[in-house]
């Protein structure tokens, strides 16, 4: 007996749409949502410490990568030839810009090497920058920005 296909396919519309609620409602009693807390609003000319992850992807091996901001935060990376490193660290951003001097210790600086940064403050926009080593380079200024969050009322 084969069956109406008709009424198999409605019999399996409605068994999809029943497991799909059922997922739902897991899922939402699950992980309750968190109450979202409010960015905190610094005064203009003032220097927030905002908790960032950075991503390093390197065009050729390197031993060491270090940033160095104006007024004095610096981060060192060991890189042991790894070609991506992943970091967490706190950024000092000042008037919603951040810059910083990346000093890379390529294995081979013979060649043009790249850099990609991958900069993920909380509450703030993704940033990304690739940035281009001529041969006997191991410096280069890095500059980001990021909209003021007051002038979108």
């Amino acid at each position: 007996m084969r069956g109406n296909p008709l009424l198999r396919t409605v019999i399996l519309a409605l068994a999809l749409a029943l497991a799909g609620l059922l997922v739902a409602s897991v899922i939402r009693n699950a992980n309750p949502p968190a109450e979202e807390l409010p960015a905190a609003q610094a005064p203009p000319g003032t220097e927030q410490r905002i908790a960032t992850y950075l991503t390093v992807v390197l065009s050729s091996p390197a031993t060491s990568l270090v940033l160095a901001g104006p007024s004095g935060g610096r981060i060192e990376m060991p890189l042991a030839g790894a070609l991506r490193s992943e970091h967490e660290s706190g950024l000092r951003i000042s008037n919603n810009s951040w810059d910083a001097c990346l000093e890379i210790a390529w294995e081979n600086t013979a060649q043009p090497n790249f850099a990609h940064l991958t900069l993920e403050p909380e509450r703030l926009e993704t940033r990304r920058v690739s940035l281009y080593f001529p041969p006997g380079t191991t410096t280069h200024q890095v500059a980001l920005t990021w909209p003021d969050e007051t002038s979108d009322e």
